[in-house]
Protein backbone atom coordinates (compact mmCIF):
# COMPACT_ATOMS: atom_id res chain seq x y z
CA UNK A 1 0.00 0.00 0.00
CA UNK A 2 2.82 2.43 0.91
CA UNK A 3 4.61 1.60 -2.37
CA UNK A 4 1.43 2.29 -4.33
CA UNK A 5 0.93 5.62 -2.56
CA UNK A 6 4.53 6.64 -3.29
CA UNK A 7 4.17 5.61 -6.93
CA UNK A 8 0.93 7.58 -7.34
CA UNK A 9 2.47 10.61 -5.60
CA UNK A 10 5.60 10.43 -7.78
CA UNK A 11 3.50 10.03 -10.92
CA UNK A 12 1.43 13.09 -10.09
CA UNK A 13 4.54 15.16 -9.37
CA UNK A 14 6.32 14.08 -12.56
CA UNK A 15 6.79 16.87 -15.03
CA UNK A 16 5.29 16.31 -18.45
CA UNK A 17 7.34 17.30 -21.50
CA UNK A 18 4.84 20.12 -22.13
CA UNK A 19 5.23 21.50 -18.60
CA UNK A 20 8.99 21.26 -18.88
CA UNK A 21 9.00 23.14 -22.19
CA UNK A 22 6.66 25.78 -20.78
CA UNK A 23 8.81 26.31 -17.68
CA UNK A 24 12.00 26.59 -19.72
CA UNK A 25 10.48 28.84 -22.40
CA UNK A 26 8.81 31.43 -20.16
CA UNK A 27 12.05 33.34 -19.45
CA UNK A 28 12.98 33.14 -23.13
CA UNK A 29 9.62 34.56 -24.19
CA UNK A 30 10.07 37.54 -21.88
CA UNK A 31 13.55 38.16 -23.26
CA UNK A 32 12.35 37.70 -26.84
CA UNK A 33 9.68 40.37 -26.44
CA UNK A 34 12.21 42.90 -25.16
CA UNK A 35 14.80 41.81 -27.74
CA UNK A 36 12.28 42.23 -30.56
CA UNK A 37 11.69 45.83 -29.45
CA UNK A 38 15.46 46.45 -29.45
CA UNK A 39 15.79 44.93 -32.91
CA UNK A 40 12.93 47.11 -34.15
CA UNK A 41 15.09 50.08 -33.11
CA UNK A 42 17.84 48.91 -35.47
CA UNK A 43 15.35 48.59 -38.32
CA UNK A 44 14.05 52.10 -37.65
CA UNK A 45 17.58 53.51 -37.50
CA UNK A 46 18.38 51.85 -40.84
CA UNK A 47 15.29 52.99 -42.69
CA UNK A 48 14.21 56.33 -41.26
CA UNK A 49 15.45 59.38 -43.20
CA UNK A 50 18.38 61.19 -41.61
CA UNK A 51 17.22 64.47 -43.11
CA UNK A 52 13.75 65.21 -44.38
CA UNK A 53 15.14 67.42 -47.14
CA UNK A 54 17.28 64.68 -48.72
CA UNK A 55 15.42 61.58 -47.54
CA UNK A 56 18.71 59.70 -47.24
CA UNK A 57 18.61 56.74 -44.85
CA UNK A 58 21.41 54.97 -43.02
CA UNK A 59 20.81 52.00 -45.29
CA UNK A 60 21.66 54.21 -48.28
CA UNK A 61 24.57 55.71 -46.37
CA UNK A 62 25.95 52.18 -45.90
CA UNK A 63 26.37 51.92 -49.69
CA UNK A 64 28.54 55.04 -49.67
CA UNK A 65 30.34 53.79 -46.54
CA UNK A 66 31.16 50.48 -48.24
CA UNK A 67 32.67 52.28 -51.22
CA UNK A 68 34.71 54.52 -48.91
CA UNK A 69 36.00 51.63 -46.81
CA UNK A 70 36.61 49.18 -49.64
CA UNK A 71 38.06 51.38 -52.34
CA UNK A 72 39.63 54.18 -50.29
CA UNK A 73 40.27 52.54 -46.91
CA UNK A 74 39.30 55.69 -45.05
CA UNK A 75 40.53 56.62 -41.60
CA UNK A 76 38.29 57.50 -38.65
CA UNK A 77 39.01 61.20 -39.27
CA UNK A 78 37.98 60.90 -42.93
CA UNK A 79 34.91 58.93 -41.83
CA UNK A 80 33.82 61.93 -39.78
CA UNK A 81 34.63 64.48 -42.48
CA UNK A 82 32.62 62.77 -45.23
CA UNK A 83 29.49 62.61 -43.08
CA UNK A 84 29.34 58.97 -42.08
CA UNK A 85 28.91 59.66 -38.35
CA UNK A 86 25.16 58.82 -38.43
CA UNK A 87 26.17 55.17 -38.84
CA UNK A 88 27.63 55.27 -35.32
CA UNK A 89 24.06 55.29 -33.99
CA UNK A 90 23.76 51.68 -35.20
CA UNK A 91 26.68 50.40 -33.12
CA UNK A 92 25.16 50.54 -29.62
CA UNK A 93 21.80 48.95 -30.49
CA UNK A 94 23.60 46.34 -32.61
CA UNK A 95 25.90 45.38 -29.75
CA UNK A 96 22.95 45.13 -27.36
CA UNK A 97 20.89 43.13 -29.83
CA UNK A 98 23.75 40.70 -30.37
CA UNK A 99 24.48 40.26 -26.67
CA UNK A 100 20.83 39.78 -25.75
CA UNK A 101 20.25 37.53 -28.76
CA UNK A 102 23.12 35.28 -27.68
CA UNK A 103 21.56 34.95 -24.22
CA UNK A 104 18.26 34.01 -25.82
CA UNK A 105 19.99 31.45 -28.05
CA UNK A 106 21.52 29.79 -24.99
CA UNK A 107 18.05 29.30 -23.54
CA UNK A 108 16.44 28.21 -26.81
CA UNK A 109 19.24 25.75 -27.51
CA UNK A 110 18.84 24.08 -24.13
CA UNK A 111 15.09 23.60 -24.51
CA UNK A 112 13.62 20.52 -26.18
CA UNK A 113 10.47 21.55 -28.04
CA UNK A 114 7.43 19.35 -28.37
CA UNK A 115 6.96 17.83 -31.81
CA UNK A 116 3.92 20.01 -32.57
CA UNK A 117 5.90 23.19 -31.89
CA UNK A 118 9.33 22.06 -33.12
CA UNK A 119 9.20 23.79 -36.54
CA UNK A 120 8.17 27.11 -34.99
CA UNK A 121 10.82 26.77 -32.27
CA UNK A 122 13.48 26.19 -34.96
CA UNK A 123 12.21 29.15 -37.01
CA UNK A 124 12.66 31.41 -33.97
CA UNK A 125 16.15 29.99 -33.30
CA UNK A 126 17.16 30.50 -36.94
CA UNK A 127 15.91 34.08 -36.97
CA UNK A 128 17.64 34.98 -33.71
CA UNK A 129 20.90 33.53 -35.09
CA UNK A 130 20.50 35.49 -38.33
CA UNK A 131 19.73 38.76 -36.56
CA UNK A 132 22.66 38.28 -34.18
CA UNK A 133 24.92 37.72 -37.19
CA UNK A 134 23.67 40.90 -38.86
CA UNK A 135 23.99 42.91 -35.63
CA UNK A 136 27.55 41.63 -35.17
CA UNK A 137 28.36 42.58 -38.75
CA UNK A 138 27.04 46.13 -38.29
CA UNK A 139 28.76 46.82 -35.00
CA UNK A 140 32.13 45.28 -35.78
CA UNK A 141 32.36 46.73 -39.30
CA UNK A 142 31.53 50.26 -38.17
CA UNK A 143 33.91 50.01 -35.22
CA UNK A 144 36.79 48.69 -37.36
CA UNK A 145 35.96 50.73 -40.50
CA UNK A 146 35.49 47.56 -42.55
CA UNK A 147 33.03 47.01 -45.36
CA UNK A 148 29.59 45.96 -44.11
CA UNK A 149 28.56 42.67 -45.69
CA UNK A 150 25.02 43.48 -46.75
CA UNK A 151 24.49 39.83 -47.71
CA UNK A 152 23.86 39.42 -43.98
CA UNK A 153 20.89 41.76 -44.39
CA UNK A 154 19.64 39.59 -47.24
CA UNK A 155 19.70 36.60 -44.92
CA UNK A 156 17.08 38.35 -42.77
CA UNK A 157 14.50 36.95 -45.19
CA UNK A 158 14.70 33.81 -43.03
CA UNK A 159 12.93 35.88 -40.35
CA UNK A 160 9.74 36.27 -42.37
CA UNK A 161 7.97 33.68 -40.18
CA UNK A 162 9.42 34.95 -36.88
CA UNK A 163 6.33 36.78 -35.63
CA UNK A 164 3.92 33.97 -36.56
CA UNK A 165 6.20 31.32 -35.04
CA UNK A 166 6.67 33.32 -31.87
CA UNK A 167 2.89 33.76 -31.59
CA UNK A 168 2.40 29.99 -31.89
CA UNK A 169 5.02 29.29 -29.24
CA UNK A 170 3.50 31.89 -26.92
CA UNK A 171 0.05 30.40 -27.40
CA UNK A 172 1.40 26.90 -26.74
CA UNK A 173 3.11 28.09 -23.55
CA UNK A 174 -0.03 29.91 -22.37
CA UNK A 175 -2.25 26.90 -23.08
CA UNK A 176 0.03 24.52 -21.19
CA UNK A 177 0.82 26.63 -18.12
Amino acid sequence: MLVTALFVTASCMATTPQKSYVAEMQPALELLEEWQNDYDEIEILLTEPLDSATGITRLQLIEFYNIATEEYQITRDEYSKVGLMPLDALAGPSINSSKDGQSILKILSSVTPMEEIQADHQAVVDCVQTRVGFADELSSSIKDLNTIDMNKAGELVSCDTFDASLEKITAFVNENE
